[in-house]
């Protein structure tokens, strides 16, 4: 081998020597930094992270209590105050009015929580809207100015209401049902 060839082989192999040491060092002085940088943002974001989920699965928890307890109550009073039987003996004609005071704030957690329905998985929040839904279209028609509260709806109007109270109370109890099993 030619000796020139050799002296030049010998220096390009310290010349790329010197630039992996020199690489190595960039790294060693680079590679601290960047991963102190890296452990300290995610002791930042991963404790936040867990407790905002932590937040939100209460307030589901809360809310899907506070609504199923409100369902489950509206369920009891109407039962106990034969309301079910009230519309059946309208829709067999044997009573031409139904007269109910119902305050308009009745559904108290609903409507303070309706802005929070979709932390709810969605069919749970269409199940509870229906049976809100169909309790409301009932107490329109039994309060004052109602077509039942009046008189002027018929056997039809009282089997109609019958129907989605029924609904309403066969959903509500599936949905207290559910919630109740789920704990």
């Amino acid at each position: 081998m030619d000796p020139e060839l050799a002296s030049q082989l010998l220096s390009q192999m310290g010349e790329l020597r010197a630039a992996v040491e020199s690489t190595r060092s960039v790294w060693v002085i680079v590679l601290p930094p960047i991963i102190t940088a890296i452990v300290g943002f995610l002791a930042a974001i991963v404790p936040t992270a867990w407790l905002e989920h932590r937040r939100e699965k209460r307030a589901v928890k809360t809310l899907r209590s506070s609504l199923m307890a409100e369902l489950a109550s509206a369920a009891s009073i109407i039962r106990a105050r034969g309301y079910v039987q009230d519309l059946k003996e309208g829709a067999e004609g044997t009573r031409e009015k139904l007269q109910i005071n119902v305050p308009a704030d009745y559904f108290r957690v609903f409507r303070a929580n309706v802005d929070k329905l979709g932390l709810l998985d969605a069919a749970e929040a269409a199940r509870i809207i229906q049976t809100y839904q169909l309790l409301e279209s009932v107490i329109q028609d039994v309060i004052p100015g109602g077509p039942l509260h009046e008189g002027t709806a018929g056997p039809s109007g009282f089997r109609e209401n019958w129907q989605f109270l029924e609904s309403a109370l066969h959903l509500a109890d599936k949905l207290v049902s559910e919630h109740a099993r789920d704990r």
